[in-house]
């Protein structure tokens, strides 16, 4: 489950939040969708989810952000990395597995392949496209 109440990111310089007061609540196994124009927040809506926000990108965050029980506050992206993906906006990509920024890790097992994940598979891949 994805919590968001009342969260505000301002970066620094910028002349008001790109993100303002957001409050949702997303439960486990929900599909979502993020759209908007760019610079309307969607990265950074993203990123207060995979706790690059407010871990690495500068600026002020407000309200709280929690993944499954996890408040990305106090929990690094390092430690959200076994519930959240980011696919970062390269704005050239045609299809997910080259674009993956971030390896999909296991605790203390290093990095596994993303190809399960990407077809919505449980286990190991039958066969990767070339």
């Amino acid at each position: 489950m994805i919590v968001f109440d009342r969260v505000s990111v301002t970066y620094d310089d910028a002349p008001a939040p790109t993100l303002d007061t957001v409050s949702f609540v997303l439960p486990e196994g929900e599909l979502c969708l993020v759209a908007g124009p760019t610079g309307s927040g969607k990265s950074t809506l993203l990123k207060c989810i995979n706790g690059l926000v407010p871990h690495f990108t500068g600026g002020t965050m407000a309200g709280q952000a929690v993944v499954d029980g996890r408040s990305t506050r106090t929990h690094h992206p390092r430690d959200l990395v076994d519930v959240v993906g980011y696919v970062g906006n390269t704005g050239n990509a045609r299809s997910t597995p080259p674009h993956l920024h971030f390896g999909i890790y296991r605790r203390g097992e290093g990095p596994i392949d993303p190809l399960p994940f990407v077809n919505g598979a449980r286990g190991p891949a039958a066969s990767s496209p070339n």
